[in-house]
């Protein structure tokens, strides 16, 4: 037996560890091999007998499904038998260490050397001749295959008996290599002559050993498993003919043993034994073998046991087959005697469970890659099918995916593709891209909108999501890319974008679009100290001309007048058309002299009377329009940009009533208004403290005119002034800092109004809208502070909407859709108030929850007349049937409104022509006659 060390490396997990080795002169390699117990031999044959062990596999051997198991490496590693792997030209690549050993060479001395260097000199010749009738297909009978007996030439010229056996391990690396396993014949340096008997069984064991280097061939080769461990019973079976072998497989899906190969018992009577085995085999320890030493006495065959007598079996023997001490099958040895068996025979049978295990494993492999590529081109073809281009690059930014739809979209193919640079393929207009990859392998994700050029050189607007993919393994590092051609959804954004913000006609920035411009000259002013100026222009005569004309010429006189406006200002100035026959001009950075600044300013409203004075030529005549216009001064203490604007406007009412064609600053005289705004913001604070605050309700109906709700409007009744309009106190709350503690006072006084009208059977179908502004809306506590209102109040939060404007999710979409979302699962619905008229992006919408878009009155009340607000209402409608949403018109005044709405599809509305805001009183009343 062997000594104590060898036998334990057996158990010991194989640990790779490399070989140099010359690929071609001048050059190395690493070979890795790992070492491999080979079975003892027992005792009684002889001391000195050798063995031939299996074939060795370089690491570059490659299967049709992957590299060969390093298990391979290790039996080579430590073989007792020579191992020699050389090119066609006798080039030797690598040798074992038995291979030095044998011929007297240290470590690494023969790698790159002749291996005729090892053979006498007409073996030497002889072995060229035969090679290269090989290599040229001439002949393949006297070298590959064959075991030949010959001479080995040691290092001190002695000549050693040996056989030897080559292999024609085919190509690897550009070169053709063969390996040869050399026995030795000698015997070592004073052994005792091998007798008769040990002769004899030493041929037996060589025949063992030379079999399972066929299976270890097999295994390489991919033969299927059957056949494999047929072949290894049947091998058992040769070498122990007292014993009928059996081997089982485990299933990983069940965790039960099933039959596998039997090669001298018949079907039936193997699959009927198979519970019997199971259960035997399954009970026991991994590392102890299970055993029935008399089939006869055992009460667990009495079911089969008549089959097994009739097929001579008496007893059974299985040793389980592991792999890292998992359980892959069992070596079930079926015994014609009722004895335990041999223990010197024990260690033969596990060589066989080895074996088998090699293979069992193998397989195991085999059929997970399988099943992992077919998983793998299944989701392939998925993504193959999707609208968005996919594409995946490795650690190093290289395309290792790569979609149809990325073809489509950026124009090269896969094939082109795949192994480039997603650098050289993904060019774009500035560096969001490169700045969201850099930022999703720190934060794991990232998302960006981005203009990247196709093959052809346009440029697509992308939108691109981009994820880290959670790996330890191969693909570690690997970034999963999906793009969006968001082109046709930008340009629709532009679209609606510029008609919201521009006017039609002149194609000149609009009163909302020059109230945002005003707002932000307004904080630059405070921030730089530069005086501005507001300029609100108003045509004296073009009531006149439009009636007397027709729209079209008054329409031709707009364009012309805008034209000229333009040419009197400089390109950083702000041009703007706000209604009718109005227009506005916004000039920044005149100075930080105010006096200087009202010197520009006045020059440059000069120059605009003087050239809107000019006559105007169209329909064959010249006419005549002149201008009237108000000038307001703006610097670091302004008020806001409705206050800037209403000086300028009650300027240019001044220079109207002075006799028009001529320009006006705004009076400091003119403060009686300011002061009024003043004394009202104290009023309010007191109005807040007693209870001078109600609400008002307008109904809001559906298309056949019925009242489904309401919208709940703040009204403030003052002592002296009487009621105070909500567009003059509003503001006054914002800059104060009122408007958290008064949005909180409409929240409780809409929820107790909820409440009461639950007991009223006409009332209890109504929801209530309420609005909310941006600053209560932007608290942290603020879903809580509505929870807490319903919860003491008791009303039913489904019949609570919450109306918000586009400003509030502006700046936070995040935290927005975080509140939003708090608040929708108690049953809050949300809509957008006044949709249309702010200034952001309708991207957000997708991720809002909302419910519902208000058609801003704005829109509303020029809609028979004005082709542009027609437009954008029209569009707003199919936005929100298009993204799911319910949409509602306010300001409808009239029943023509009404029926252009409705025959663009807006089912809701509230205004006017269906009812004023009225207290709560009245509202019931309402309600009440219409339920009667």
């Amino acid at each position: 037996m062997l000594p104590p060390s060898r036998t334990q490396r057996w158990w010991r997990k194989p640990r790779p560890r490399p070989r140099r080795c010359s690929s071609r002169p001048g050059h190395w390699r690493s070979w890795w091999a790992a070492s491999v117990w080979t079975p003892p031999v027992p005792a009684r044959h002889g001391p000195y007998a050798r063995c031939c062990g299996p074939p060795f596999l370089p690491e570059t051997a490659m299967t049709s499904h992957g590299p060969a198991p390093a298990i391979f490496y290790r039996m080579v590693d430590e073989a007792i038998d020579a191992v020699v792997i050389m090119t066609g030209e006798c080039i030797i690549r690598y040798v074992n260490p038995a291979l030095e050993r044998l011929a007297g060479y240290g470590a690494g001395e023969l790698l790159g050397q002749s291996l005729n260097g090892l053979l006498p000199e007409p073996v030497a010749r002889h072995h060229d001749s035969y090679l290269r009738k090989y290599l040229a297909g001439l002949d393949n009978s006297k070298l590959v295959g064959q075991v030949r007996q010959m001479a080995l030439r040691h290092r001190n010229g002695a000549l050693l008996p040996v056989e030897l056996k080559a292999l024609d391990l085919g190509a690897s690396g550009g070169e053709r290599l063969f390996g040869a396993v050399i026995v030795d014949r000698s015997g070592p340096p004073g052994a005792a002559p091998v007798d008769a008997s040990g002769r004899t069984e030493l041929r037996r064991l060589q025949q063992f050993r030379s079999e399972s280097a066929d299976i270890m061939e097999q295994i390489a080769r991919d033969v299927p498993l059957e056949r494999t461990l047929h072949e290894i019973a049947r091998v058992v079976e040769a070498y122990e003919p007292q014993f009928v072998c059996t081997i089982m497989l485990m299933e990983p899906e069940t965790g039960r043993l099933r039959h596998g190969a039997s090669p001298s018992l018949a079907d039936t009577f193997a699959y009927a034994a198979q519970p019997v085995l199971l259960d035997g085999v399954q009970g026991r320890r991994l590392s102890q073998a299970a055993q029935a030493r008399d089939i006869a006495k055992d009460p667990a065959w009495a079911g089969v046991r008549a089959a097994a007598q009739a097929h001579g079996l008496h007893s059974w023997w299985a040793l389980p087959v592991l792999a890292d001490d998992r359980l892959l099958g069992a070596l079930v040895l079926h015994s014609v005697e009722a004895r335990r068996p041999p223990v010197e025979q024990g260690e033969l049978h596990r060589w066989c469970c080895r074996l088998a295990s090699v293979a069992i494993g193998r397989h195991n492999a085999t059929t997970r890659l399988r099943s992992s590529e077919q998983r793998f081109r299944a989701q392939a073809s998925l993504l193959d099918h999707t609208q968005d281009a996919i594409l995946t690059l490795d650690a190093h930014g290289i395309v290792t995916f790569w979609n149809r739809a990325a073809q489509r979209l950026f124009g090269w193919t896969r094939a082109e593709a795949l192994g480039q640079p997603g650098a050289t393929l993904l060019l774009e207009e500035g560096s969001h891209l490169d700045e969201a990859l850099a930022r999703v392998r720190v934060h794991g994700e990232a998302a960006t909108e981005c203009r990247v050029y196709a093959r052809g050189g346009h440029l697509i607007q992308m939108e691109a999501r981009l994820s880290l993919v959670p790996d330890d393994g191969e693909l570690a590092g690997t970034v999963l890319a999906a793009f969006s051609d968001i082109g046709a959804r930008k340009q629709a954004e532009g679209e609606i974008h510029y008609l919201a913000f521009h006017d039609q006609l002149t194609h000149l920035p609009n009163r909302r679009l020059l109230g945002d411009r005003l707002q932000h000259a307004l904080v630059s002013s405070q921030r730089t100290g530069q005086w501005g100026a507001a300029l609100l222009i108003d045509l004296d005569n073009f009531k006149t001309i439009n009636d007397t004309l027709g729209h079209q010429m008054g329409d031709v006189l707009l364009g012309r007048a805008a034209e000229r406006l333009q040419t009197c200002v400089r390109a950083s100035d702000t041009v703007a058309r706000i209604g009718g026959d109005e227009f506005a001009v916004l000039l920044e950075d005149l100075g930080t002299d105010q006096g200087q600044a009202a010197a520009t300013a006045r020059q440059v409203g000069q120059k605009l009377v003087e050239a809107l004075g000019q006559p105007y030529e169209f329909a064959g005549c010249e006419h005549v329009s002149t201008a009237s216009i108000g000038i307001a001064l703006f610097g670091a203490q302004s008020a806001g940009a409705e206050a800037l604007l209403r000086e300028a406007d009650l300027s240019m009412y001044r220079a109207k009533g002075e006799g028009r064609n001529g320009l006006r600053f705004f009076d400091p005289q003119m403060q009686v208004e300011l002061l009024r705004r003043s004394e009202l913001q104290g009023d309010l604070r007191h109005a807040l403290r007693d209870g001078g605050l109600a609400l008002h309700f307008q109904p809001q109906v559906d298309a056949a005119g019925r009242i489904y709700g309401a919208e709940a409007l703040l009204r403030w009744r003052h002592p002296v002034l009487g009621y105070v309009p909500p567009g003059e106190f509003i503001p006054l709350a914002e800059e104060t800092g009122l408007m958290n503690e008064l949005g909180q006072r409409v929240l409780e006084m809409a929820c107790n109004a909820l409440l009461a009208w639950e007991r009223v059977p006409a009332m209890r179908h109504l929801c209530l809208a309420v609005n909310v502004s941006m600053h209560q809306f932007r608290r942290v506590d603020f879903a809580e502070s509505v929870l807490q209102v319903l919860r003491r109040s008791g009303a039913d939060p489904r019949k609570l909407k919450l109306e918000i404007t586009e400003s509030v999710f502006a700046d936070d979409l995040e935290g927005t859709v975080a509140r939003m979302m708090a608040l929708r699962v108690a049953g809050i619905s949300f809509a957008i108030d006044d949709f249309g008229t702010g200034y952001s992006s309708l991207s957000y919408l997708k991720r809002l929850p909302l419910d519902q878009l208000k058609i801003d009155q704005s829109f509303v009340r020029d809609i028979l007349s004005d082709a542009n607000d027609a437009s954008i209402a029209r569009t707003i409608i199919t936005l929100a049937h298009t993204l799911g949403l319910h949409v509602i018109a306010e300001g409808v005044e009239t029943s023509a409104q009404r029926d252009l709405l409705m025959a663009h599809g807006c089912a809701a509305f509230q205004g006017y022509y269906f009812g004023r805001p009225v207290p709560d009183a009245e509202f019931s009343r309402m309600l009440a006659a219409v339920a009667s």
